[in-house]
């Protein structure tokens, strides 16, 4: 485990050095989280309390920077590969396999992309992780129980970690007690959703197939496959494909067959599921913890030159992600983290001081990036005026609760010109102003100043 330690040192001081100097600033989501964790509360919008939480404390510490906001996941992410060797060790792996099986996880796009944004997966992943090796370890125990728990301040699907189990053991009464122990995770969520009149329930339910949520409007099964294979990197994916249809299942250790294939029954449940309605990639990545050992495993027991061809795979998945990260942005995957840093510069040329005007936006998006990275981090409005989907600075106080005749900076990312949002505006305020078009990689960022709100709000409707 030492070669291990070293390289997973190495690895997050490099990834320390690329948040502070590398060219990826927060996503919107990223950047709604460190808003979030500015309010504490027991719940919010979309998700579970932990992620504010997490960046609530490593902000504390080291400042409301981007490594402050990604210091949590920094940990998480430095943690996990030690998490994956046990876990091989837990199913028998030898050490040399166990030790691949950490560094697999190191390098592939989700342990590299776990361990730098600062994201829910990340917390859920780990807990789920660690829920497996206590899982073979021990069974169904109240410790079990209370580590579901904390996966499910993350995220809620921590939950279909009670259906894998179901390969591994039956439900009985330690089955059940392990559950109802786990439900306490769902405490801080409820009484916060009984307080706002359950709208992370609302949220979600229009998320599922069924809802009406936009995103859901028809299936995407190329592209969600496309998204897994890429996610674990596709000669890693395809030793995991190859080597569980060659395992001779009566052969092989149980716990290793447990391992197999509650990865392939999650999979197969997202690429189902894709047919009929879209399926976000990152929907199921609490598949791959379990995937690493077994394909470790298959390589070195059903392929010739199998440690070849792992090596092959690794070099393979870092090329791709030092690719990824350096791409030109109308190719990059991570698009959505190059419209904050910039922000700050803009807002200061169109003279905006933040201790004599406040900012709104029209998207949740803008508006959490606004917040962050606007001179003096004030805590941006959200207007909606297109009547998009509530969000959780809908919940939150808004340009209503400044002083009427005190003068507003509108910031909109969203490529339309400042005539069309000036008429959008002025029934809400009694003069408009354009504060200048700016340039913004491929967008047209419009400012607009507004003067003495009026008091009325846009109807929001009822979408969630």
């Amino acid at each position: 485990m030492t070669k291990l330690f070293w390289i997973v040192l190495a690895k997050t001081l490099l990834l320390i050095a690329f948040i502070l100097f590398g060219p990826l600033g927060l996503s919107p989501d990223e950047a709604q989280y460190w808003t979030w964790s500015q309010h504490p509360s027991l719940g919010y919008y979309s998700k579970p309390p932990g992620i504010a939480y997490q960046i609530g404390l490593t902000t504390l510490f080291l400042g409301n920077n981007e490594l402050g906001v990604r210091f949590g996941s920094l940990i998480f992410g430095a943690l996990m590969p030690f998490l994956i060797y046990l876990l091989a060790k837990q199913v028998s792996l030898s050490d040399e396999e166990a030790f691949w099986s950490g560094v697999i996880w190191c390098f592939i796009p989700i342990g590299l992309i776990g361990s730098l944004l600062a994201i829910t997966d990340v917390g859920m992943i780990f807990f789920w992780t660690l829920g497996l090796y206590y899982l073979l370890k021990e069974g169904a125990t109240p410790k079990l129980g209370l580590i579901i728990a904390c996966g499910a301040l993350f995220k809620f699907p921590i939950y279909f970690f009670w259906l894998a189990a179901l390969f591994l053991i039956p439900i009985d009464k330690k089955w059940m007690k392990a559950l109802l122990i786990s439900l306490v995770g769902l405490i801080p969520s409820l009484i916060w959703n009984i307080q706002n009149n359950f709208v992370t329930f609302r949220h979600v339910s229009a998320t599922l197939p069924g809802g009406t949520s936009a995103l859901l409007s028809q299936g995407n099964p190329l592209e969600f496959i496309g998204t897994q294979i890429g996610l674990l990197s596709p000669i890693l994916f395809f030793i995991f494909m190859i080597g569980f249809i060659r395992t001779r299942w009566e052969e092989t250790p149980r716990p290793i067959v447990f391992l197999g294939f509650i990865t392939i029954f999650i999979l197969a449940v997202g690429i189902v599921t894709s047919f009929f309605t879209k399926v976000q990639g990152n929907w199921i990545i609490f598949a791959y913890p379990s995937a690493i050992p077994f394909l470790v495993w298959a390589a070195t027991h059903q392929f010739s030159k199998g440690e070849d061809w792992l090596r092959i795979g690794l070099a393979l998945s870092l090329l791709l992600i030092i690719v990824a990260l350096f791409l030109p942005y109308k190719m990059s995957p991570f698009k959505a983290n190059f419209s904050g840093r910039p922000l700050t510069k803009i807002l200061e040329e169109a003279g905006y001081d933040p201790e004599e005007q406040y900012l709104f936006s029209d998207t949740y998006q803008t508006t959490a990036l606004l917040s962050f990275y606007a001179p003096g981090q004030k805590q941006a409005f959200f207007l909606n005026i297109h009547g998009n989907r509530h969000n959780q600075y809908s919940l939150w106080p808004g340009v209503e609760t400044t002083s009427l005749d005190k003068e507003g900076y509108f910031v909109s990312l969203e490529n339309k010109t400042s005539t069309d949002l000036a008429k959008l505006l002025k029934p809400y305020f009694n003069a408009v102003l354009s504060k200048g078009t700016f340039p913004l990689i491929n967008k047209q960022v419009q400012v607009l100043e507004t003067f003495q709100y009026n008091g009325k709000k846009p109807d929001e409707g009822t979408r969630f």
